[in-house]
């Protein structure tokens, strides 16, 4: 087993992190007696009990101590490990037949016996954080709207306490609860109580997804920030006003919590959502529909290569007015850039992109704040909610972040969102890229102003990247223009809405 600080490695899947994890759930492993480890009988043994060997003696590893000392006895002593348990039929005969290393014995076996299989090798995993966070987040709901009142905070035990009715995974990866979790109601008048409305929880995930969703070394590890960031967005204040309106609104409901994951989602590409009804299953409202990721990328969409076509367009899109429109935007320097990425010369195609790009930022100012024109200003907001949404639909995106933090990301105020700002300014950071040889690549900032002397916001960021990519024929260099966030696109998603 590879020798890792054991304070590291209970913050990842490493391999000892997932040997200790099939160890306590009692999960069979597979072992190999033959020289080289190369003839392996899968799922042939049962640990029960651990050991080192230190000289001629052997200390038994308490399988109740914490985490921190089994995984720092296993770094200590890993290559004096020995195991004793439950052999299958097949796999006892063939240790009977082994020949014995100082230490094994017809009950005791070394630890390197076992044999590293995909379970466990190399500490890697099947199952997506994004899928594994859908199941936490839609837990971390129904904890929130359990609370005996909406201003009440969610904690991690709380979420805990709702994954654990779902059991240790077995096999089932589509779970409805439907008799167990409530949620308080206010009553209108004290004398008159107002029995608690139903919770219906309902998550199905793809196997790997829910065996890691239900793990709760997975959860405390590999998922711990996400965890916090799920928990915060329980405790923010959207949620909490949906929770103060099941709260007060006088009656009796169905709270139906869903994540999607193993549902045919027609295209809303939304994993959870929340709906309610009266207690007798009558009209039924959507609260709150969202698309769940992980992580925070920058980059949200792309148009790939260098084609003059894809810069017509992309220009066109943010800066001519042209979107859903055939952009004629790089008219005039059409037959200049098909030189530089033509094989009549030498190409040159960074050139090329950023003659494109120049049209771009000369039209908006060259640097300049000036006033933005309503039909460039509604392009652009079409444009970049189709790019944000062609993946994900039309529901909003809740982006858990590793720090515990999360933005929020509704495309559908875009418009709205961009109204009061009438100016814009282009930043040009062009710079150097050493991935196809030294070269210059164009980066576009684009800001948004109040007015003319009102300071920057950047919203938006245009730039290309380049890559190598290995063909049969050789490497090719390929070159993509990226649409990515920047520091103030919370302003045009409502990000700001559940700080």
């Amino acid at each position: 087993m590879a020798k890792l600080d054991w304070a590291e490695v209970l913050k990842y899947d490493s391999r000892q992190v997932i040997f200790y994890e099939m160890l306590m759930n009692k999960d069979p492993f597979s072992v190999a007696f033959d020289k080289g480890s190369t003839q392996p009988i899968a799922d042939a043994f049962c640990i029960e009990k651990l050991f080192f060997r230190s000289g001629n003696s052997m200390t038994e590893i308490s399988l109740t101590s914490t985490d921190s000392q089994i995984l720092g006895k296993l770094q200590t002593y890993g290559t004096n490990i020995f195991m004793s348990g439950k052999l299958n039929a097949k796999a006892k005969k063939a240790w009977v037949a082994t020949d014995k290393e100082p230490g094994e014995d017809d009950n005791l076996l070394k630890l390197k016996r076992l044999y590293k299989d995909g379970k466990f090798k190399d500490g890697k995993t099947e199952f997506n954080r994004g899928d594994v966070a859908e199941g936490i987040q839609s837990a971390a709901l129904v904890a929130r709207f359990m609370k005996e009142k909406p201003d009440m905070i969610v904690t991690k035990t709380d979420v805990e306490a709702v994954i654990a009715k779902l059991g240790k995974y077995n096999g089932i990866n589509d779970f409805t609860i439907a008799d167990v979790f409530t949620s308080p109601n206010l009553a209108i008048d004290p004398d008159v109580p107002i029995k608690p409305d139903k919770i219906i929880y309902k998550v199905g995930l793809a196997a790997p997804h829910m065996k890691a969703f239900l793990s709760g070394r997975v959860r405390a590890t590999k998922m711990s920030g996400i965890y916090d960031a799920a928990v915060n967005y329980a405790n923010s204040n959207p949620v909490k006003e949906w929770d103060k309106e099941f709260y007060e609104n006088g009656r009796r409901d169905i709270i139906t919590v869903s994540a999607q994951g193993l549902e045919d989602q027609k295209g809303t590409k939304k994993d959870i959502d929340v709906s309610f009804t009266d207690i007798d299953g009558k009209g039924k409202k959507v609260s709150m529909e969202i698309s769940v990721k992980v992580a925070g990328v920058a980059q949200f969409s792309q148009r790939g290569g260098s084609k003059f076509n894809t810069l017509q367009t992309l220009m066109g899109e943010f800066y001519f007015g042209d979107y859903g429109r055939n952009s004629s935007c790089l008219t005039q320097i059409k037959q200049r850039y098909t030189k530089l990425t033509g094989e009549d010369i030498p190409a040159d195609v960074p050139q090329a992109l950023r003659l494109a790009y120049k049209v771009g930022y000369d039209k908006m100012g060259g640097g300049y704040i000036i006033p933005w024109q309503k039909d460039s200003k509604e392009s652009f907001a079409k444009a970049t909610k189709w790019h944000a949404q062609k993946e994900q639909g039309e529901v909003p995106v809740l982006n858990l972040l590793d720090s515990g933090g999360m933005k929020y990301y509704d495309y559908n105020k875009l418009w709205s969102a961009l109204e009061p700002y009438d100016y814009i300014s282009i930043t040009d950071k062009e710079y150097t890229s050493t991935s196809a040889g030294t070269v210059q690549l164009p980066t576009h900032v684009i800001n948004i102003h109040k007015d003319n002397n009102s300071p920057a916001l950047p919203i938006l960021r245009l730039r290309v990247k380049v890559e190598t990519q290995n063909k049969p024929t050789g490497k090719r260099i390929y070159y993509r223009s990226v649409i990515e966030s920047e520091s103030k696109t919370g302003i045009l998603v409502g990000a700001e809405d559940i700080l």
